[in-house]
């Protein structure tokens, strides 16, 4: 069997400025079938000294950008272009709107400005964009369709939303990707759009080191869980784990183009 993580945070798990410890992390991954992770950029110093050895490197892909709650005036966006010109790193973001807590005039703004320059930037190299989404749906709709989101592609990541909302993304051409939340006891919502997504357009994420899944919750998640997501999801749609794995997986390389499948095999 073989999973792919779509969204993770490897470099959260930094421990001293010492990399064993991501090793270690990744190793395990492997171990569980998790074959390749998609370690995701939240503002622009996070890979500034991120390295893994170079025998692991090839299970790993990075994206560039800033999330939307740590953007700053004065985000350096011509640097995200340049960083992210180099082939290792497959995506842009993860951008969007959050909602969630700070809901001022500025902070939307500012939001919704990154989310613009992502945008560009993603249609300019034609690479996918990663898309936070929390509290702002109807935001974050209007921007990809006025943008034009189809020209770059991407994904709506750790989605937590209802069938309307599906419906919508579809028909962009987006990839929609769950996380552990689907896992949980009460998210019995998340457990009835998971089912109404088609199969060539579902990925799953742990979104590590953040929600683990049920029976994690309150450890420390990691890529290797993402076992639990899917056997979840699988069982939700009633298909054999080890066709749900090649499906999802066969998706993961789809959208991230760049990155060579054949290198992550063992």
């Amino acid at each position: 069997m073989f999973l792919s993580d779509s969204h993770c945070h490897l470099q959260h798990y930094r421990k001293n400025n010492s990399t064993s410890h991501i090793d270690k992390i990744i190793l395990e991954s492997v171990n569980n079938d998790v074959f390749h992770m998609l370690s995701v950029s939240t503002k622009l110093d996070d890979f500034e000294r991120f390295r893994i050895r170079s025998d692991l490197k090839k299970y790993v892909s990075f994206s560039c950008g800033v999330h939307p709650l740590m953007i700053e005036n004065n985000e350096n966006f011509d640097e995200i272009l340049s960083i992210s010109r180099d082939k290792k790193f497959v995506a842009i973001g993860e951008t969007g709107l959050d909602y969630h807590k700070n809901l001022s005039d500025r902070n939307m703004i500012l939001q919704k400005s990154s989310f613009l320059k992502h945008i560009e930037i993603a249609k300019t190299l034609r690479k996918p964009i990663i898309v936070h989404m929390r509290n702002s749906f109807k935001d974050v709709y209007q921007i990809i369709r006025d943008e034009g989101i189809e020209s770059c592609g991407g994904v709506i990541h750790c989605f937590t939303g209802d069938k309307s909302q599906i419906k919508l993304l579809l028909d962009l051409g987006l990839y929609i990707s769950f996380s552990g939340i689907v896992t949980f006891q009460n998210s019995h919502h998340v457990k009835e759009s998971v089912k109404f997504i088609p199969m060539d357009r579902l990925m799953i994420e742990t979104d590590s080191p953040y929600l683990s899944p049920y029976p994690l919750r309150g450890k420390i998640n990691k890529p290797s869980n993402l076992k639990y997501i899917a056997h979840c999801i699988s069982d939700i749609r009633n298909i054999d784990i080890s066709i749900f794995a090649e499906q999802t997986t066969k998706n993961f390389f789809n959208l991230f183009k760049n990155i060579n499948s054949n290198q992550t095999l063992r």
